[in-house]
């Protein structure tokens, strides 16, 4: 009866797990992408000289660079977050994972 309920709270705690890896994805994806558009917008402001182009390079690009870093650093803050939220989901399964081997062994004696 009491491993059931430990069983239950434990797929809670495994479903939790799950959103948080999920989320993880989620945010390395984001980052990749930003990291990306970053480096081909600064390098295409970089490049660009005098001679024609058809990428003029100006403040709206500057200012796009600057924002996605922005957001590049709170997608960061995020993803650790989720990797916290991870660490203790995962301490938290082990801990419920041991009770139900203990909980089960006293309920068949």
């Amino acid at each position: 009866m009491v491993s059931n309920f430990l069983k239950s709270r434990l797929q809670v705690h495994l479903n939790l797990l799950d959103s948080y890896l999920n989320e993880q994805r989620e945010w390395k994806i984001k980052i990749l992408e930003t990291e990306k558009f970053i480096n081909i917008l600064s390098t295409n402001a970089c490049n660009f000289d005098d001679s024609f182009s058809p990428y003029q390079s100006d403040n709206v690009d500057l200012k796009k660079i600057i924002e996605l870093r922005s957001e590049l650093r709170l997608a960061r803050e995020k993803m650790n977050d989720c990797l916290h939220k991870i660490d203790e989901e995962s301490s938290l399964i082990e801990q419920y994972k041991s009770a139900i081997i203990e909980v089960e062994l006293l309920e068949n004696k």
